[in-house]
């Protein structure tokens, strides 16, 4: 479960700034402003963009304790393999296979909420660069 903790924009340094609480511990995300876009600003998108980065971040944590719970049970299920009796068609066994497989399969479901969080941002921030690239453009036309 994700906790919204703390956000702000600081409007003299153009920086917007999340932090957010999880069962994994604390996560801050920032986003600056292009110095160019001051006039442009938006706190709405900087604070979107500094959110998806905090969450990016605390999936990247999930995965990281994934991997190492992986680890052990990588270990174990070769130790047992490695045991003069070893039957894979023992129920234990079975079981741990499956635990490895639904932990590989949740690490790769969080490698895709990272890809589509970055996807995301990147649609964010093109789609902005392309507003603001109108939004100049008109006010030379008017001038």
């Amino acid at each position: 479960m994700i906790k919204f903790l703390d956000s702000y924009y600081d409007k003299d340094c153009g920086m917007s700034y999340v932090k957010i609480e999880t069962e994994c511990g604390f996560f801050e995300g920032y986003a600056w402003l292009n110095p160019e876009d001051r006039e442009y600003e938006s706190e709405i998108l900087g604070g979107e963009v500094a959110e998806m980065r905090a969450i990016s971040d605390y999936y990247k944590r999930k995965i990281h304790f994934l991997k190492a719970y992986l680890f052990t049970l990588y270990n174990l299920a070769k130790d047992i393999r490695n045991n003069p009796q070893f039957d894979s068609e023992h129920f234990e066994y079975q079981i741990l296979q499956k635990r490895i497989k639904q932990n590989e399969e949740q690490k790769e479901i969080y490698k895709e909420y990272i890809r589509d969080i970055k996807e995301a941002i990147e649609y964010k921030l093109e789609a902005r660069v392309q507003l603001v690239d109108k939004l100049k453009k008109k006010k030379q036309n008017n001038k």
